[in-house]
């Protein structure tokens, strides 16, 4: 999960009511409230967000709130995020107003689609890099013929991993071949589940 924690600033001469931020990515808090001149809160508006397949894979969340208040007169006043630590200082607005998006780079992995477990110390073992940020994770794989061939729970790539070998049997060498892998990350109440195949040589 991320958790955003929005500062809201009032840079006018005159107080700003009944403001509140929407974001279009999360839930934030839906209070509402009122800032004079120059005030600051940075406690009130916060959102989480849980992070997605497809953000896995891309690498990154890119977010954007925006925060909406009215003035004495009842005019509308908004304003988009800025991300502070983000200098390059994009000026969507033309209000001479840094609002970089917020961009938040997600855990990954990549899979090696060989193996060749001839201790030569390159593919000796099926290597998802990566896959330690996901201690839950299951990893599961089968022959062509659909068999379970291994499966193991906190997958790494140091001393629980496939290399090669049936499941709990280091005396029989599985044959050359295509074998499919299926690997769920074990994030709660997301499907992060990624499939695919290995090629086995020796």
């Amino acid at each position: 999960t991320i958790t955003y924690n929005f500062t809201v600033k009032n840079r006018c001469n005159v107080t700003i009511k009944d403001i509140r931020v929407d974001d279009p990515l999360i839930s934030v808090n839906p209070t509402h409230i009122t800032l004079g001149a120059n005030q600051v809160d940075d406690h009130t508006f916060t959102g989480t967000y849980i992070v997605t397949l497809a953000d896995i894979s891309r690498g990154y969340v890119e977010n954007t709130a925006t925060a909406t208040g009215y003035d004495p007169n009842n005019n509308e006043v908004t304003d988009i995020s800025d991300d502070p630590t983000n200098f390059a200082d994009v000026d969507v607005e033309n209000d001479n107003e840094p609002d970089d998006p917020t961009i938040v780079p997600t855990p990954n992995i990549h899979v090696y689609d060989i193996l060749t477990p001839n201790d030569d110390g390159l593919n000796d073992h099926f290597e998802i890099l990566g896959i330690e940020s996901f201690p839950k994770s299951v990893v599961k794989i089968y022959s062509r013929w659909g068999n379970l061939v291994f499966q193991t729970t906190g997958y790494n790539n140091t001393n629980n991993y496939w290399d090669g070998y049936a499941q709990g049997d280091k005396t029989h060498k599985l044959p050359v071949g295509v074998y499919y892998y299926v690997i769920d990350l074990g994030i709660p109440d997301v499907e992060n589940i990624f499939t695919g195949s290995v090629y086995l040589n020796r």
